[in-house]
This record gives structure tokens, C-alpha cells and sequence, in this order.
């Protein structure tokens, strides 16, 4: 004896839970899909990109060419020691076409740089201090670092207030 199998109807409340229940695999499987995360730097703007967002992770940055700087800064003691990329590298590798940088931090905190900082000084985003990561909710995952101690024109608030911690995003205007 054959059984014959009839297809069920999808009841609205079934389609809408299997909708959900992908959509939330999908954030799960992939971090870029579900938006940035504490832990990721958005690049967006004029920049060369078909998603118009380009991600870096603290390990992304690892892997490009590293610069350290040697500096004191008005939140550190001491000298302290940086590592992470030339912002003007940075910039060259996502084909910045801007003029000012509009970067943000984790809380929303926001500061304005002029690209031209990143081409006359070496500027880096910074993923280390003193060997250690920089963690989200501390430093992290990024900090914007001029280099005060070795161009003198640089310790004053101006730059100051352009080194911003906690930077998740930049958007290139």
C-alpha cells in the first residue's frame, strides 16, 4: 500500500519564523552582512569599493606593513609605543579620493582630519600599545596616534583632539 504524501500549506506564522530563523543564521555566519562590529573599522565614502563600505579588523591591520611610534601623549605616562599602519597607507589602499576624514569612535564620538595630516605626517591607526592589543571598551580596537615627540608642531590640542580612541569608522568626504 502506497501512502500518498500531501504538501503542506506554510501558515503565515511558520513563513515569518523561517524568515526570521534565516535571517538570524545569516548574522551569525557573517559579520559583514549583519554590520560592523565593535571590533571592525568601516571605511566608507569616497573610496573605491562596490559595497561602499570596505572592513578592517585588528587583524587586517596586522598584516599590513606595521609602524611603531615612540611617544608621550596627555593620556598615557610616559613614553609610550604604538604600533599600526600609516594612515596615508590606509588611505592609498581603499583609493581615498577626500579631503577631510570623518572618524568616529564607539560611542559616537566624531572628529574632522584633514587628509593633508595623514600626507605630511606619519599618522597611523594604531592597534597596539606596549605589545598589548587595544581592546574595545578601553583604547580599541583602534586609536588615531600622531607622532608628538618627534615633530614638536604636533604636541598641542589641536592634534590632540584629533586622536581619537575607539575608532570603528571612518568616512572619507
Amino acid at each position: 500500500m502506497t501512502r500518498i504524501l500531501r504538501r503542506r500549506k506554510w501558515r503565515p506564522i511558520g513563513r515569518i519564523s523561517f524568515i526570521l530563523l534565516c535571517l538570524a543564521a545569516g548574522n551569525l555566519l557573517s559579520p559583514v552582512m549583519a554590520g560592523a562590529s565593535s571590533e571592525w573599522l568601516t571605511i566608507s565614502g569616497k573610496v573605491k569599493s562596490e559595497q561602499g563600505l570596505i572592513y578592517y579588523t585588528p587583524g587586517d591591520m596586522a598584516a599590513s606593513p606595521a609602524t611603531e611610534i615612540t611617544t608621550s601623549s596627555p593620556w598615557t605616562t610616559g613614553k609610550t609605543v604604538f604600533r599600526g599602519v600609516l594612515l596615508r597607507d590606509v588611505l592609498a589602499n581603499v583609493a581615498a579620493s577626500g579631503k577631510v576624514l570623518k572618524v568616529s569612535a564607539a560611542d559616537g564620538y566624531t572628529v574632522e582630519i584633514p587628509v593633508s595630516d595623514a600626507e605630511k605626517y606619519d599618522v597611523i591607526i594604531a592597534y597596539k600599545m606596549n605589545g598589548e592589543w587595544l581592546k574595545p571598551g578601553d583604547y580599541g580596537p583602534f586609536w588615531i596616534i600622531y607622532p608628538y615627540n618627534s615633530q614638536k608642531e604636533l604636541a598641542q590640542e589641536k592634534y590632540y583632539a584629533r586622536s581619537l580612541w575607539q575608532v570603528t569608522k571612518i568616512v572619507v568626504d
